[in-house]
């Protein structure tokens, strides 16, 4: 290491002032004296400030120390982890394993990096940079070369084991690709994270490279996250809840299709998406004959295999392999080949234990030992408890009345925290061996189970905390007889759920007198996430319920009942009950105008029900029709006076 650079490292010691101009000139200026151009990858030898922010994202640089206004504050440490992520790259380490590597590092050991790691470029450095840089940094790579081809036990696919970085290289630009991933779970990991490297390079170039994604439903940060960052996705489909692509869909510079999950499968098959190019799928194992073992979600990964030219495979060797056994694979045909789906109870088996994929299909094989990105839920705050007791209250009613059994009928439950608060209301009610027929399995469910409440739950996925996840591994042998993990084509069946009679339970934005719910928009045009398995469950649910706070945010600005909704997904005819915190209506067998009663008595909040009540009575008034009576120029002044001044109140 020049001393000039030891110069400026000691000039912007303490800084914490640097602009990300001033950041990307300070690395463009001293990357070259610890890092030589890399061939084989062509990693960008000087960031731009587009690198820099990836980086943010990627979690290899820490966040900006502060803002002022929108300019983003960095400093003396920014400087060290962006040039020992250029020297640790010039050595051919992927960002995967540069992460682990500087990782909570001090900044003196970061120095010490770039010590070492300038040693390739100039002979030794000084006994005085020596003593000031102390010992080597230790290798914290992660999994040993002892673990390589242990999940892999068929001898042919072994070959096909390769690093991440030249499994992306198979993805060309406009692809469309088809990868695994539901609610955070079964992801692949390292090959979007390297494919979006090798993205950034292209755009650096003035190249273009963008393709098309589809999934089963929400991934995570190291999926979509990266790839939004950099420019990365050209159409989105079918669900999506990463911020950074969200915001890129709002602002117009991604497409989505936002699409009922439990379709998906046969518009794939069908080929309505067109033809699938590449498939990316996370496993746990892969068996001596070749079958695949199935990891924390199974979503429509049978089906991106089966349709895709090629095919991707990530072996995550943190899931475990007592996985095996817990998932039901089974597609169904394709119209007017369609047979019956014999599923009578949740518990039924109608498929294989094993995904499976010819051999000369599969083109790479990439070993991973990364956990899933799971959410960690809050806990239940007072309006979630309040609407968790509206609705046992409701099903206790139903049990009196002699409408569903004492142990109720199979429960679907959407996800997120008053999903969540709901189930955990379930376990400490009366209510015994109940059945679950849903889409996820979240927290509250693994506690009913753990509390003997649940007798078997159906599902595709797992979307539970991290800490739930280590509960769940060491007691994987306990679960194993008591869940099933099966495509989101089952899993979200309407023939199923009809059939089996499934109580649904899932949340929404908002929902307006008549009934109507909106589910995925804030204002009638911004996407927040996408209409899931919500539309799948509602129209053909023995019982349809929605939940929502009746007011949202700051000092309850916002009205979650409204006059009229911003945007439709579940229409009055699909919706049974509607929940607040304030109460619950019951809209089964309702006229409109009955509906709006309820709805302005039962679920708004005190600060909003004297407007809508003022509303719907100059409606009853002057609407032209009196079936379902509105004001047309006023049904969207309450979202339009938001838009306005921040507030729908008067």
């Amino acid at each position: 290491m020049d001393s000039e650079l030891l110069l400026a490292m000691d000039a912007l010691r303490g800084r914490a002032d640097l602009s990300i101009e001033e950041l990307v000139e300070l690395a463009g200026r001293w990357t070259p004296s610890v890092a030589a151009g890399q061939s084989r990858h062509k990693v960008t030898e000087v960031p731009t400030g587009r690198t820099l922010r990836y980086y943010v994202t990627m979690g290899l640089i820490d966040r900006p120390l502060g803002y002022e206004g929108t300019r983003a504050h960095y400093g003396f440490r920014h400087f060290l982890q962006v040039l020992s992520i250029k020297a640790l790259q010039a050595r051919y380490f992927p960002l995967r394993k540069v992460r682990s590597m500087i990782a909570g590092r001090s900044d003196a050991e970061l120095e010490g990096v770039l010590l070492r790691m300038e040693g390739d470029l100039r002979e030794g450095a000084t006994p005085e940079e020596k003593k000031r840089f102390g010992k080597p940094l230790p290798d914290t790579m992660g999994r040993s070369e002892t673990m390589r081809g242990q999940r892999v036990k068929n001898k042919a696919l072994r070959e096909k084991i390769t690093y991440a970085t030249d499994a992306a290289e198979l993805i060309k630009n406009g692809y469309k690709v088809g990868m695994s991933g539901f609610t955070g779970s079964g992801y692949p990991k390292l090959v979007p994270q390297a494919l979006a490297e090798h993205i950034l390079r292209e755009h650096s170039k003035g190249g273009k490279f963008r393709i098309s994604v589809m999934t089963g439903a929400s991934t995570s940060s190291e999926l979509d996250g990266v790839l939004a960052m950099v420019d990365g996705i050209e159409l989105r489909m079918p669900y999506n809840s990463d911020p950074i692509a969200r915001e890129k869909i709002n602002y117009g510079k991604m497409e989505y299709f936002d699409f009922h999950l439990g379709a998906v499968a046969q518009y794939v098959q069908c080929g309505f998406f067109g033809e699938i190019d590449l498939a990316i799928i996370e496993v746990a194992g892969i068996t001596e004959d070749g079958k695949l073992i199935p990891s924390t979600s199974v979503g429509n990964n049978q089906v991106f295999i089966d349709a895709a030219r090629e095919v991707i495979l990530e072996v995550n060797n943190y899931h475990p392999l007592e996985l095996e056994g817990m998932h039901d694979i089974y597609e169904p045909g394709l119209p007017p080949n369609v047979d019956p789906i014999m599923i009578l109870k949740p518990s039924d088996r109608i498929g294989t234990p094993y995904l499976s994929c010819p051999a000369k299909k599969i083109k790479a094989i990439v070993e991973t030992n990364h956990p899933d990105r799971t959410t960690v839920f809050k806990e239940p705050d007072r309006d979630s408890k309040a609407i968790s007791e509206h609705i046992l209250d409701f099903l206790r009613h139903e049990v009196a009345k002699g409408r569903v059994p004492k142990n109720l009928l199979p429960l679907q439950s959407g996800v997120g925290n008053v999903a969540n608060a709901v189930l955990y209301g379930l376990l400490d009610s009366e209510f015994e061996h109940m059945t679950v027929y849903t889409e996820v399995i979240q927290d509250g469910m693994l506690a009913l189970i753990d509390a003997g409440k649940v007798d078997f739950a159906s599902a595709t996925a797992f979307s539970i905390s991290p800490a739930m996840i280590e509960k769940f591994n060491e007691n994987i042998r306990a679960y194993k007889d008591k869940i099933l993990l099966r495509p989101q084509s089952i899993s979200n069946h309407v023939g199923i759920i009809k059939r089996l009679g499934v109580i649904a339970m899932n949340g929404c934005v908002e929902f307006d007198l008549y009934g109507n719910v909106n589910s995925t928009h804030v204002n009638g045009t911004r996407i927040i996430n996408g209409i899931g398995g919500s539309g799948d469950f509602a129209r053909n649910s023995f019982i349809s319920i929605f939940t929502t706070s009746s007011v949202a945010g700051r000092n309850g600005s916002v009205s979650c009942v409204v006059p009229m909704v911003s945007h439709v997904d579940h229409c009055e005819h699909d919706v049974d009950v509607v929940v607040t915190e304030q109460g619950l209506a019951d809209l089964r067998g309702t006229s409109p105008k009955q509906r709006a009663v309820q709805v302005i008595d039962k679920c708004v909040h005190p600060d909003y029900r004297p407007m809508l009540k003022d509303y719907y009575r100059r409606s009853l008034d002057s609407s032209p029709g009196k079936h379902t009576p509105h004001l047309i120029d006023e049904a969207f002044a309450w979202h339009l006076r938001f838009q306005r001044t921040g507030s729908m109140k008067a």
